[in-house]
């Protein structure tokens, strides 16, 4: 008999078909110039509680630029994002970075910007967004993605930024573009977006502006008004939700994956909806796991794990036999049939925990030696690689046993 146990999805981040709109507040914008600055101040902010709180920092050296680091307002701030650019220079190059943060309780106050050696110039914009997902730490579950761009050669038509996925449905984008060598203020957001101040520093001369735009767009740009190098951040940013929209199913199939056999929940397809199914010792078999998106938002941090009966009446798992299938766009649609997501492109995933390359694993639960306790995602304890996919796709994990 096909013994099937389907242990708890856990979800980190929940999307949702009724989701919050996205809105944006500045904080502040500025900067500071001269030689040897290792930390400069902003002007006193106070961020809302469980909000958002991007911040761009550019920052420009004779060498490499330092990473900065951040703090203030009782916030943790995070990199979410980093690039240089400008090599080309003699003289200067430049740095973008983009940090996170969100708190229940934030204090009012200035933000420090802080360097481990001197820099030339620091710009900073400082955004805070409503209306987001809070779930996670430090503003994570709000980050859907992000992604940077450079361009040492960039002309009037500035710098265009391509996220690397779809943009789930509510969402919002903004970026922070920079640039350098401007002899004025020069950046103008681009089509669609809504810009933040400007931040123009004139020696040595640098530039920064911030834009967003609710309805969100794969493509985050800029232009400005001459031949400057630049440089930039963008940034999904996910809408609060309210609905879970995930559905988990596990099948066992013949080892061929023609016929289906059992399914849980029941499946009028497979096999008259039967959930456990009888068969001879030493049949081959495919288990299936997957979950379908049928939301209109992208979901981050999905995890579920599954204990195989490994018992002597039980199976014995096929080493190395873990597959899955994309969790890109080419996924399987949320409405494909259990046949077309068994016979889709997969990948395969080592037995061994998978962090950071892998998706799954399978270890020995119950130390007789026999590999029974598949997990896929960050699950505690077993943590593979964090698995994100996007709305109205599923997911699947293929593997093999042979029944005892």
């Amino acid at each position: 008999m096909w013994q099937a146990v389907i242990i708890a999805l856990v979800l980190a981040f929940v999307p949702s078909a009724a989701l919050a709109a996205v809105s944006a507040t500045e904080l502040t914008g500025g900067g500071a110039a001269g030689s040897n600055i290792k930390t400069a101040t902003t002007s006193s902010i106070a961020p809302g509680a469980n909000r958002l709180i991007l911040a761009w920092i550019v920052n420009t050296n004779n060498q490499t630029p330092d990473l900065p680091t951040l703090s203030g307002n009782g916030l943790t701030w995070v990199v979410a994002s980093t690039a240089v650019w400008n090599a080309g220079k003699p003289t200067f190059l430049d740095r973008i970075t983009l940090f996170r943060a969100m708190g229940a309780s934030p204090t009012a106050g200035s933000v420090t910007i802080s360097f481990s050696s001197g820099q030339e110039s620091i710009a900073w914009s400082i955004v805070e967004f409503s209306g987001v997902d809070t779930s996670g730490t430090n503003g994570s579950g709000a980050v859907v993605q992000t992604a940077t761009g450079t361009d040492d050669a960039a002309g009037p038509s500035g710098l265009t930024i391509t996220l690397p996925s779809a943009i789930g449905s509510g969402n919002a984008t903004a970026g922070g573009l920079g640039n350098a060598g401007a002899a004025a203020a020069s950046i103008s957001p681009g089509a669609g977006y809504t810009a933040f101040s400007e931040v123009y520093l004139s020696g040595p001369q640098s530039d920064l502006r911030a834009e967003w735009r609710a309805d969100g767009s794969a493509t985050v740009n800029a232009t400005q008004s001459g031949s400057f190098p630049m440089g930039g951040i963008a940034v999904e940013i996910r809408a609060a939700g309210a609905a879970l929209a995930l559905a988990l199913v596990k099948q066992v199939w013949d080892s061929a994956g023609v016929n289906c056999l059992a399914s849980i929940p029941a499946d009028s397809t497979c096999n008259s909806s039967a959930t456990s199914v009888t068969v001879a010792t030493g049949t081959a078999l495919k288990v299936m796991i997957y979950i379908r998106n049928t939301g209109s938002g992208s979901v981050s941090d999905v995890r579920f794990q599954d204990l195989l009966d490994d018992s002597a009446t039980g199976f014995t798992y096929t080493a190395n036999s873990i597959t899955r299938t994309p969790n890109d766009g080419t996924a399987p649609a949320d409405t494909a049939t259990n046949a077309v997501i068994l016979a889709a492109a997969t990948t395969a995933q080592t037995d061994a925990v998978g962090a950071p390359d892998d998706f799954a694993s399978i270890t020995d639960s119950n130390a007789n030696g026999k590999l029974d306790k598949l997990t896929v995602g960050a699950v505690t304890g077993q943590a593979n690689q964090s698995l994100t996919f996007q709305a109205n796709k599923t997911f699947a994990i293929v593997f093999s046993v042979t029944k005892r």
